[in-house]
C-alpha cells in the first residue's frame, strides 16, 4: 500500500508538470466515459432494470395474434373471459384500458386520465393500497355503485392527504363516484410510459352484456401473473390451445386469430430494444477512439521519457516498479476522466430525459444511482487497461543502453514497432470515427426521407383541441350531433379561422377505429378474411380544414345528417381494393353486417393520408358524416391564417359558451403532431450524430497529435533536407504523403467495417439502403478533408523550420 501511495504521489506530480497535456487525456476520456454512462444509464432503466413490481419476470403480457400477418393486437372481452374461466397457468389475469374522463372540481373541469380495470388488475401486479381498497369481483357487476381508486398526486392536490378520504364522492364526467382507495405513491401502471402521465383514478371494469357478444371488437389489454411452478414456455403452450379451440368454437369471430405470452418488460420496451442496444455500441466505439487517442498521446510521451526510464532502469530499478508506475498514472488520470465525465454525464441523463421521458419508454427511470456509478468506475478501469497497455509495454521494451546513448546526442528516434503501433491506433481511430459518420449519415437519410414524405394533407396552421363529451350529459345520439354542429358554427366564425370541422380521430395520434366492411354486389368473404377499414366520423368542413383533397365527387354537407340516407366517403386505397377499375362513386359499402341492411351510398373519393405513421403505407379508410353516426370523442380542427396558438383563448370561450363542464385537453397543432411522430428517429439520429461528431473530432486530434510528435521526432532530419536545397513545397508533401497514407488506410478499413456494421441498422431505415454509395462517399470524402486539415497543420510548421537553429540544437 505504500508502494501504491508513492506511486500514486509520483505520477500526480508527473501530470502537474504537464497540465496541456493530462487536461487533453483527461478530457477526452472523460467524454467517452461521459457518452458511455449517459448511454448505459438509458439502456439500464429501459431494457435492463427489472419492473417496479413483486417477482416482476412473473408478469406477462396476453396479446391476440393475428396469425396471418403475425400483429399483435388487443383482445376482446369475450376471449378475455374465456381466458380467465378455462387458462390454469396463472394467478390472476386482468384486462384494463386507458381513457380521457372530465373531472369536476372547485375551479371547474379538467381533463384526466382514467384507467379502466378488472377485480384482479392491482393484486396481478402485486401492489398494496396506501388508504382503503382495490377493486373487488362485487364490483366488476352491473348495477353496482360507481367506485374510484385515485392516485396519491389526486389525493395530495385535490383532497390534501386526507386519510378520510375514503367514502367521499367526485364527480366523473358528470358521475357520483365514491372513492374507495389510493394507491401508493410509487405505483406505476404499465400503460404510464404510453400516456403523459400516469392515470389519475381507476374504476373498474363493468362487463356489460353486450361486450361478451362475439362481434369482432378488441379493445383490452391483458396482463397476467404465473404461477410460481409453471415456467414461461408452458403458459405459453396452454394459451396457444386455448386459442385453437376459441378459433373452432367461434369461426366467425376467431379465425386465424391465436394467442401470444410476452414477458411484460418486453412488451413494454416494444421495438426500443434494437436502436438502444446499437447506440449503446456506438458509443463504446466512441470510447475506443478516445482510448486509441491517449495511447498515442502516452506512448508518445513514454518515447520522450526514455532517457528517464532507462537512467532508472540502469541504477537498479525493476522494469515491474517502471510498469507500475505508468499504470499508476494511467490509473489516476481515468479516475480523474471518470469524475469528470461523471459531471457530464449528470447534464446529458438530465438533458435527454428532459426532451424524450413521454416519448421512449421508461426513459423517465434514468438516473444517476449506484448502478451507473459502479459502471462507470468499471469502464474506468477498463480504460486503463486499454489506454496505458501500449506505453507501459513500449517502457518494458526499453534498451536503456542504446538510449541514454540517443540522449547524449541529443536525438531520440522511435523503434519501427513503436511506430508501427501508433501507425495502427491512427489507422483505428479513422476507421472506427469512418464507421460511426456512416451510420449517423444513414440515420440523416432517413430522417431527410420521412420529412419528406407527402402525408396526404396540409399541416401548416392548422390547430387541433381534443374533448370528451361525458354519457349522462349526451345521452343519445342526437345531444352529440347537436354539440359537434354548434360547436363548428361559433369556432368558425373566430377571426383568424378560414375553415373548421370535426372528426373522432385525428391522423398521427394513439387509437384505432378500424371496422369489417362488405361490399353490395360482391360475394360475401369467409368468416376471418372479411377485409377491414379504418373509419373516421367527420363533419362537412373536415377535408377542407385538415387540406386533404377529393379526388372524386363531392364532399359531406348539410343534407348529410341523422334521418337521411347514409353516404360514405372512401379513401384512394379503399376505393381500389373494393372495385377495382370502376368508379366507387355511387357504389355502396356496409360497416354493418349486411343482414343489417344500413348501406352507405359512396358520394366522394378522398386522397390517401397517412393516419398511422409516416413510414406506414396508407390503408384502406372510410369516412362517415359526424351528424350520422356520432361518438363521444370530438376533436375540433382550425385552419387559420395567424398564429394559431392566440386562437386558443377564443376556443376555450366559445366551447364555454357552450357547455360550461367541458374540458379541452391535448391542444396542438397539426405541425407539432407531425415532429412527434418522428421522435424516436429524431432520438436516434441526436444520439448517434453527437457520438459521430465526437468520433470525428477525437480522430482529427489524433491524427493532428502523431503528426506533430512525427514532426518534433524528424526536426534532424528535415532541417538536413532544408539546408541540402529542400523547398517548402517539398517537406509539405512529404510530411502531408506520410500522414495521408495512415488516413486512407484508415479509410479503406472503415468502409469495410461500416459494411459490416450498418447491416444492423437496416431495420431502422426507410427508403435508404444500408450499403448507401452516397452516404458512403460523402463520409470518405468529409473524413479525408477533415484528416487533411489536422495533418496540414503540422506539416506547414515543419516547412516553418529554422534549419540553422534545429541543426545546432
Amino acid at each position: 500500500m505504500s508502494a501504491l501511495l508513492r506511486d500514486l504521489r509520483f505520477a500526480a506530480r508527473m501530470l502537474l508538470k504537464r497540465p496541456g497535456l493530462t487536461t487533453v487525456i483527461v478530457l477526452t476520456l472523460a467524454l467517452g466515459i461521459a457518452g458511455n454512462t449517459v448511454m448505459f444509464s438509458l439502456v439500464d432503466a429501459v431494457l435492463l432494470r427489472p419492473l417496479s413490481y413483486p417477482d416482476p419476470d412473473r408478469l406477462v403480457q396476453v396479446v391476440d395474434v393475428d396469425q396471418l400477418t403475425g400483429e399483435r393486437g388487443l383482445v376482446s372481452p369475450a376471449d378475455f373471459h374465456d381466458w380467465r374461466e378455462q387458462s390454469l397457468a396463472f394467478q390472476g389475469l386482468a384486462a384494463y384500458f386507458t381513457t380521457g374522463v372530465n373531472l369536476m372540481g372547485a375551479d371547474g373541469p379538467e381533463r384526466v386520465i382514467s384507467g379502466v380495470a378488472s377485480a384482479d388488475y392491482f393484486r396481478v401486479l402485486g401492489t398494496r393500497p396506501a388508504v382503503g381498497r382495490f377493486f373487488d369481483t362485487e364490483d366488476e357487476k352491473p348495477g353496482g355503485q360507481a367506485v374510484a381508486v385515485i392516485s396519491q398526486r389526486l389525493w395530495k392536490r385535490r383532497f390534501a392527504e386526507d386519510p378520510g378520504v375514503v367514502g367521499q364522492s367526485m364527480t366523473v364526467s358528470g358521475m357520483p363516484v365514491t372513492i374507495i382507495g389510493v394507491l401508493p405513491a410509487d405505483f406505476q401502471s404499465p400503460e404510464s410510459n404510453a400516456l403523459e402521465e400516469d392515470p389519475s383514478l381507476w374504476r373498474p371494469l363493468v362487463f356489460q352484456e353486450p361486450w361478451l357478444k362475439r362481434d369482432g371488437s378488441r379493445w383490452l389489454q391483458v396482463v397476467a401473473r404465473l404461477k410460481h411452478s409453471v415456467p414461461l414456455d408452458e403458459a405459453r403452450h396452454e394459451m396457444a390451445a386455448i386459442g385453437r379451440r376459441l378459433e373452432k368454437d367461434y369461426q366467425a369471430t376467431n379465425v386465424h386469430r391465436g394467442v401470444a405470452v410476452v414477458p411484460l418488460q418486453e412488451y413494454l420496451v416494444g421495438d426500443m430494444r434494437v436502436p438502444l442496444s446499437l447506440l449503446f455500441g456506438a458509443v463504446a466505439l466512441v470510447l475506443l477512439i478516445g482510448c486509441a487517442n491517449v495511447s498515442n498521446l502516452l506512448l508518445a510521451r513514454a518515447e520522450t521519457r526514455h532517457i528517464e526510464f532507462s537512467a532508472r532502469l540502469a541504477l537498479g530499478a525493476k522494469r515491474s516498479h517502471v510498469l507500475r508506475q505508468l499504470l499508476a498514472e494511467s490509473l489516476l488520470m481515468a479516475l480523474l476522466a471518470a469524475v469528470v465525465g461523471l459531471l457530464f454525464a449528470r447534464w446529458g441523463i438530465d438533458a435527454v430525459v428532459a426532451l424524450y421521458a413521454g416519448e421512449l419508454p421508461r426513459l423517465q427511470e434514468a438516473v444517476l444511482d449506484g448502478r451507473v456509478m459502479t459502471f462507470t468506475l468499471a469502464i474506468s478501469i477498463a480504460t486503463v487497461a486499454v489506454f496505458g497497455l501500449a506505453p507501459a509495454t513500449a517502457a518494458l521494451g526499453v534498451d536503456f543502453y542504446r538510449s541514454l546513448q540517443q540522449g547524449a546526442r541529443g536525438v531520440i528516434s522511435a523503434s519501427p514497432q513503436r511506430r508501427r503501433m501508433r501507425g495502427l491506433l491512427v489507422v483505428s481511430e479513422v476507421a472506427v470515427a469512418l464507421a460511426l459518420l456512416v451510420g449517423a449519415g444513414l440515420l440523416l437519410r432517413n430522417f431527410q426521407n420521412l420529412i419528406g414524405i407527402e402525408p396526404g394533407f396540409d399541416a401548416k396552421n392548422v390547430l387541433t383541441v381534443q374533448m370528451v363529451l361525458p354519457r349522462e350529459d349526451y345521452p343519445d345520439e342526437g345531444s352529440k350531433a347537436r354539440f359537434a354542429e354548434h360547436l363548428c358554427e361559433r369556432a368558425g366564425n373566430i377571426s383568424g379561422v378560414s375553415s373548421c370541422g370535426v372528426t373522432s380521430f385525428l391522423p398521427l395520434t394513439p387509437g384505432t377505429a378500424d371496422r369489417d366492411y362488405w361490399v353490395e354486389g360482391q360475394a360475401l368473404p369467409k368468416p376471418g378474411e372479411v377485409p377491414q377499414a379504418g373509419r373516421r366520423l367527420v363533419s362537412p368542413g373536415y377535408f377542407t380544414a385538415m387540406g386533404i383533397p377529393l379526388v372524386k365527387g363531392r364532399p359531406f354537407s348539410a343534407i348529410d345528417r341523422a334521418g337521411k340516407p347514409g353516404v360514405a366517403i372512401v379513401n384512394e386505397s379503399l376505393a381500389r381494393r373494393a372495385w377495382p377499375n370502376e368508379d366507387p362513386v355511387g357504389k355502396r359499402i356496409s360497416v354493418d353486417k349486411p343482414e343489417a341492411g344500413k348501406w352507405l351510398t359512396v358520394v366522394g373519393v378522398a386522397k390517401d393520408i397517412r393516419h398511422t405513421d409516416l413510414q406506414s403505407e396508407p390503408a384502406p379508410e372510410l369516412y362517415q358524416p359526424f351528424s350520422q353516426r356520432p361518438w363521444f370523442a370530438v376533436v375540433l380542427i382550425l385552419r387559420t391564417d395567424r398564429d394559431s396558438g392566440s386562437l386558443v383563448p377564443w376556443v376555450r370561450q366559445e366551447v364555454l359558451h357552450l357547455d360550461p363542464r367541458m374540458p379541452l385537453y391535448d391542444i396542438q397543432t397539426m405541425e407539432q403532431r407531425l415532429a412527434t411522430s418522428l421522435s424516436r428517429q429524431r432520438f436516434s439520429l441526436f444520439v448517434l450524430g453527437v457520438l459521430s461528431a465526437i468520433g470525428l473530432f477525437l480522430a482529427a486530434v489524433g491524427i493532428y497529435s502523431v503528426m506533430a510528435y512525427i514532426v518534433s521526432q524528424r526536426k534532424h532530419d528535415l532541417s538536413v533536407r532544408m539546408a541540402i536545397g529542400a523547398q517548402r513545397g517539398d517537406i509539405l508533401g512529404l510530411v502531408m504523403r506520410q500522414g495521408m497514407r495512415l488516413v486512407m488506410t484508415g479509410i479503406a478499413v472503415g468502409v469495410g467495417l461500416a459494411l459490416v456494421l450498418t447491416r444492423m441498422i437496416a431495420a431502422l431505415l426507410y427508403q435508404v439502403t444500408p450499403t448507401d454509395p452516397l452516404t458512403f462517399a460523402g463520409v470518405a470524402l468529409l473524413m479525408a478533408g477533415v484528416a487533411a486539415l489536422a495533418n496540414y497543420v503540422p506539416a506547414w510548421r515543419a516547412t516553418r523550420l529554422n534549419p540553422i537553429i534545429a541543426l545546432r540544437a
